[in-house]
């Protein structure tokens, strides 16, 4: 969903958005890289100049695979920011040829194209903020039998990262 910035009111734009919302459900089964089931939150737009600024809050559930087995669990994250959106610099044909380098000012800044923000870009960044870095089961023991990290050979002992090196040598 776009919003184009200059028609965003002096008094700002409020925005509810919620699973049945496929671009906002989208968003976050992105950010998740997961299956989203339960999505609520609120966009309040506030333009000064040709910013925008963006207080934003969500939920959001969603069944993402363990890093370990590959198993679903069920992670909930709640976030509530607030970003700046500013237009994207524009230094013409060339400018994908060149470095651009950033200021420290200008990592925590987003940036939209053609006069208008995207909010799926908005919810995928409030979600994403927020996500855990690494999902893992609870019950470490059958997460572990599930991605046989407790399976033993009969040549090697324990469980050893560098086992399957010891022919090698």
């Amino acid at each position: 969903m776009r919003i184009v910035v200059e028609n965003i009111r002096s008094k700002g734009r409020q925005l509810r958005f919620s699973q049945a919302d496929d671009w906002a459900r989208n968003a976050a089964e992105q950010a998740l890289e997961g299956e989203v089931s339960e999505l609520s939150g609120e966009l309040d737009l506030q333009r000064r100049g040709q910013d925008v600024h963006v207080h934003a809050q969500a939920t959001a559930t969603a069944a993402v695979p363990c890093h370990r087995c590959g198993r679903p669990v069920e992670v909930k994250v709640e976030s509530e920011e607030q970003l700046l959106y500013k237009p994207a610099r524009s230094g013409g044909e060339d400018d994908h040829h060149h470095e651009v380098e950033l200021s420290d000012s200008d990592l925590d800044v987003g940036w939209y194209d053609d006069g208008a923000l995207e909010l799926s870009a908005v919810v995928a960044e409030l979600i994403a903020l927020a996500a855990p870095s690494r999902v893992l089961c609870e019950d470490v023991a059958s997460c572990e039998q599930a991605s046989g990290l407790n399976e033993q050979q009969d040549d090697v002992e324990g469980n050893s990262a560098f086992a399957a090196l010891k022919d090698l040598l």
